[in-house]
Order: structure tokens, then sequence, then C-alpha cells
């Protein structure tokens, strides 16, 4: 009897783009951070817009987070249904980056400057066109996220916050690099080559793995009664 690991396998699918040549491979990433990169700088207008309304939105924060986890959730169901089910709910991306940036404006209001969260993204974008054939999900977090932090300090300096609103920034862009970046490498066994806006669509929804996955791990050990 083969013993069962002590985490469930990582979902696959197959002829994943993982099992492509390296410049197929290569290029599925970029074209999935290129897309992301639109995609958040849309976001960041949008939200950019909602603060120029110079309108306190505040006591909407938990009612911009239920609508968000709603089409988060709505996604993620549908791309357990089928492939036809999980191109439809690309038909959300445009409600879930509207919903994304009034709840970004919100909590900018709030002080929480969640303007950090999408630095990495950009310098990421920024070293998988410059690495050439050299590209690897190390280097561009290592490189791409020092950057990321020395900006967040020199952007909290020239804004006048404190010590502890500059660690805040600093953290929140960290930890939103990091599930980027771990993701980002993941879902290249659970993706084909011509999916690159449903890997897109993954790395917004799959927000959502942090809470799923610790079930997932549960009904795991139960069923091997691990």
């Amino acid at each position: 009897m083969q013993p069962q690991p002590y985490f469930p396998e990582a979902e696959t699918v197959h002829d994943n783009i993982a099992s492509a040549d390296y410049d197929e491979r290569l290029a599925f990433i970029r074209r999935v951070m290129s897309w992301h990169l639109f995609t958040q700088v849309l976001l960041a207008g949008m939200t950019l817009f909602w603060l120029q309304t110079a309108t306190d939105n505040t006591g909407l924060l938990p009612q911009h987070g239920v609508q968000l986890l709603g089409l988060l959730l709505f996604a993620s169901l549908l791309r357990r249904i089928g492939i036809r089910s999980d191109y439809a709910s690309l038909v959300l991306l445009p409600l879930i980056i509207v919903v994304q940036s009034r709840l970004g404006a919100t909590l900018i209001q709030m002080e929480i400057p969640v303007w950090s969260m999408p630095l990495g993204v950009v310098f990421a974008w920024i070293y998988s066109r410059l690495c050439g054939r050299d590209f690897s999900f190390l280097g561009a977090y290592t490189m791409a996220g020092g950057v990321m932090l020395g900006l967040c300090a020199i952007i909290g300096e020239w804004l006048g916050y404190s010590g502890v609103q500059i660690t805040t920034s600093m953290v929140l862009g960290v930890a939103y690099f990091s599930y980027y970046i771990y993701d980002l490498a993941a879902l290249l066994q659970r993706r084909k080559g011509q999916d690159p806006w449903l890997a897109v669509m993954d790395l917004y929804r799959d927000i959502l793995n942090f809470v799923s996955y610790t079930f997932r791990v549960i009904h795991h050990w139960r069923n091997f009664r691990i």
C-alpha cells in the first residue's frame, strides 16, 4: 500500500503548459504577466477615479468586501463545473476589477497603503522582459521584490508616512507579491497553452485558496486517516 502524502497533490490537467518546451512555457508566462499587468493598470486607474470623487466611502467597506467575495466564489464555482463555464467566468472579470477598485479606494481612504500591492507585478513584468531566456520565478521574486521594497520606502517618505505606515506598505506589497509569484508558478500545471486569460482569471480568484485549501487538507486527512 502506497502511503499518502500529508498534503493533497496539486491539481493538474493533461497537456498542461508546464509540460511544454521551455520557449512555449516562457511565452505563456509572459503573456499571462502582460495581460495581468494590463488588468492591474485598469484597476489602479479606476481606484484613482473613485478617489477623485472625494466621497468618504469607508462605511461601505463591508459591502464592497462581500460583493468581491461573492464574485470570486461564483467564478471559482464556474471553474469547477467545466471548461465551457470556466470561459464564461471571464465575463465576471470586469466586474471583479470594478468592485476591487472600489474596495481599494475605500481602504486607501482609511489610510491603509494597499497601493503597494501591485508594484511587484510591475517590476516582475519588467524582469520578464529583460531576462531574455533566463527567466526564473526565484529571480523574478528576489529582484522585483527588492526594487518594490525600495520604492515603497521612497514613496512612503515622499508622502510623509510614519515608520509604521511604511512598514505596513512593505508587508502588504510582499504578501501580495509572494502570492502572485507562487500562484503564477502553480497554475502552469492546470492550464494549457491556449488558456492565458483563464490563467489571468485564476490570479484573481485563487486568493480564495487560502481558505479553500485548508478544507482540502482537512478532507484529505480524514479520508486517509492521517
